[in-house]
This record gives C-alpha cells, sequence and structure tokens, in this order.
C-alpha cells in the first residue's frame, strides 16, 4: 500500500512538472509575440508622429515663420526656435510658439476681431501683420460687420473698402455739402442689389398698379409715391439715416431726415474724389398736408415679392411706433425707416441720384423736408 501511495505520489509530481513547463513554453511564445506586437505599434505610432512632423513643418515654412519641431525618441514633439533674435515686442519668457498654431484657428481669432483691433495687434505681432495683410480676411470682416451674407466681385481691395465703410466718413462730410449743418448718421447695414432694377419709395406703401419702367420720375412720384431705376449699379450696397438742419429754415421745421444709400465701393472711386461725380434732383413732391410719419425705402425690384422683403411693406411692421419715434427695417434686399412727426403743415419730398461714367447709379438719397 506504502509503495502504491508512492509511485501515485511520483507520477503526480512528474505530471504537475509537465504542466508547469507547458505553461512556461506558453508563456515564452506569448512573450516573443507580444514583444513583436509592441515593437510594430510603436514602429507605426513613430512613423505617425514623424509624418506629423513633416506636416507641420511644411505649414510652418509655408507661413513664413521660423519656428518648426523636432522628433524626440520616446514619442514626443519638441517645439525649436530657429531664430536668434527676438523679434520686437515679443517676450523671452513666452513658451507660446505662435507658428504652431493652425492657420484656420488664426482666421478664426481674426473673424472675431474688429478691424481697429486687428490693425493694432498686427503691429506687434509678425504673424498677424502678415495674416491681417490678406484680402479674404478683410472681406469676412466686412460682411459680419455689415452683417450680410453674401458676397459680389469689386475692384478695390477689402482692405480699402472696409476702410472706407468703418472710419466714419459719409456722404455729406466728403462732398461738403450741408457739412455744417449734419446732426447725426445712424448706420443702416448693407443690402443686396442682384438687378439694375431698383424702387425707391417714400410711402411704404404697395400700389395696385406699380409704375412702369421708364415713365418720368417726377410723374411716379407725383402719382404712385415712387419711382423706379433702371440703371444701378449691382452689388452691396450700405444704408445710412442722416438728420441735418436744414437750410430753408424759413420755410421748414428746420430738421430733415435723409436715406442715404450708396455702392460700397463709392468713396474709393476717382470720380467722387475729384468732384467729377455729381447728384442730380431726378423728382420732388410736395404734400400740402399735415403728415404723420415721415418714410422712405429703397428696394431690389426683382427681389421685392420675397417674405423678408415684402413685409416691409406691411402696416404691422410699422405699427405701434410713439411719438418722436425712430425705426428702420433692412433686409438682404431691401432697407427703409419711418420717424413720427409733431403738428407739421406737409413735407416736401426729393429725391437725388448719382451716377458714374457708365450712367449706372451708384448712390441714392431721399429728402424729406417737413414744412
Amino acid at each position: 500500500m506504502a509503495f502504491s501511495q508512492f509511485n501515485y505520489c511520483q507520477r503526480l509530481n512528474r505530471f504537475n512538472s509537465n504542466q508547469a513547463g507547458k505553461r512556461d513554453r506558453e508563456e515564452d511564445n506569448n512573450g516573443e509575440k507580444e514583444g513583436i506586437l509592441t515593437y510594430f505599434r510603436r514602429k507605426r505610432a513613430n512613423a505617425k508622429l514623424l509624418a506629423n512632423e513633416r506636416r507641420m513643418q511644411r505649414e510652418c515654412n509655408r507661413d513664413g515663420g521660423g519656428g518648426g519641431i523636432s522628433f524626440k525618441e520616446g514619442g514626443s514633439l519638441i517645439p525649436v526656435n530657429n531664430e536668434t533674435k527676438l523679434a520686437h515686442g515679443s517676450s523671452p519668457h513666452s513658451t507660446v510658439n505662435w507658428h504652431l498654431l493652425n492657420f484656420d484657428m488664426r482666421t478664426e481669432v481674426a473673424k472675431h476681431t474688429g478691424g481697429k483691433e486687428m490693425t493694432i495687434i498686427s503691429s506687434v505681432s509678425q504673424w498677424f501683420k502678415k495674416l491681417v495683410s490678406q484680402d479674404d480676411l478683410w472681406k469676412l470682416a466686412f460682411l459680419r460687420d455689415m452683417k450680410i451674407p453674401v458676397d459680389c466681385c469689386v475692384i478695390f481691395p477689402w482692405k480699402e473698402i472696409y476702410g472706407s465703410a468703418f472710419n466714419g466718413s459719409h456722404s455729406f462730410s466728403l462732398r461738403h455739402e450741408f457739412g455744417h449743418a449734419h446732426i447725426a448718421r445712424i448706420r443702416h447695414g448693407a443690402f443686396y442689389l442682384t438687378s439694375r432694377h431698383m424702387l425707391l419709395t417714400h410711402t411704404l406703401s404697395i400700389p395696385s398698379t406699380p409704375p412702369p419702367v421708364g415713365i418720368l420720375f417726377e410723374y411716379s412720384v407725383a402719382f404712385w409715391g415712387m419711382c423706379i431705376l433702371d440703371n444701378a449699379k449691382t452689388g452691396i450696397w450700405i444704408s445710412d439715416q442722416h438728420k441735418l438742419h436744414c437750410p430753408w429754415s424759413d420755410i421748414t421745421r428746420g430738421v430733415v431726415d435723409v436715406l442715404d444709400a450708396r455702392h460700397l465701393e463709392l468713396f474709393l472711386e476717382e470720380g467722387l474724389k475729384n468732384g467729377t461725380w455729381q447728384y442730380e434732383d431726378i423728382a420732388f413732391r410736395i404734400i400740402p398736408y399735415h403728415c404723420v410719419v415721415a418714410r422712405g425705402g429703397i428696394f431690389n425690384l426683382a427681389r421685392m415679392w420675397s417674405p423678408p422683403t415684402f413685409q416691409i411693406f406691411s402696416a404691422n411692421t410699422w405699427a405701434g411706433i410713439p411719438s418722436n419715434a425712430f425705426r428702420t427695417k433692412r433686409s438682404l434686399n431691401a432697407v427703409a425707416f419711418s420717424a413720427t412727426l409733431e403738428q407739421n403743415l406737409g413735407m416736401l419730398v426729393r429725391y437725388q441720384v448719382m451716377k458714374n461714367d457708365k450712367g449706372e447709379a451708384v448712390s441714392i438719397r431721399i429728402f424729406n423736408y417737413v414744412i
């Protein structure tokens, strides 16, 4: 019996040792496989890091930056500054490498910065200065500040167009017409003219039969309270509202409301600067009775029946205006205003147009003289 137990234990120990050896061999094989897999994983990771390094280096070279990155064993990217001198206005303690910022990120930062701030920042930052020199950036800033989602073809650089629109100048200050009598200006915004036909009105009421194109302006304004221009310059137009002291104070109440609209490139044209282009009176209308409101509107005739533009003609749009109040409405294809008046004896409405050398209308004015 003792021999049988000893023999059994001997065989059991031999079996256990065989199992242990088998497990050891399996662990060795798995370790070799895992080692091979780890080697390939590291190789792929290093290849991705190298590709990322080369891509970022190309972006840095394309953007004109002196900085770059180097690859360190272990899978980390280290910024490297190739410039030995600090640029003017930079800090020696700065740890940010602006050249590594993505170009689209910099553009997004500039899109939310005003034109004045962009000019100031570009004076102390080299990479921002190069970014500001790009014309597309000023186009984005112009469309954003004017709140108009469309684009148009222009002749002048967008940077100059932006400056002429937001430097505080207006048509009365440039031509020194009523310059001493100018009281205030309100910026409506911009609207888009897709066709050469433009509807001008001082009533903001829809006629049963609109005036035909080509009819005399005087007759059209007297009969319909509106007229149609068939030679307006297409593109983006900028609209302002002006209040002036009337030079005919012995006849009028002394204050004039003017709806002023111009093509976005007008202030850069040489014809305006040298005085070749002048405003022309195209129509007058005298209203010999008390007027409750003074109104004016400019519409893109091709888009006049679109819902946002047609809503401007609705009476509900202008209802509820308190006394001595002023309200404006603007859509993508139209702009209009309405001002409540005090007791009066009537009103004189005056239409003016400025044309360029090609005979295209580039500026519109609608005056409301309260008598």
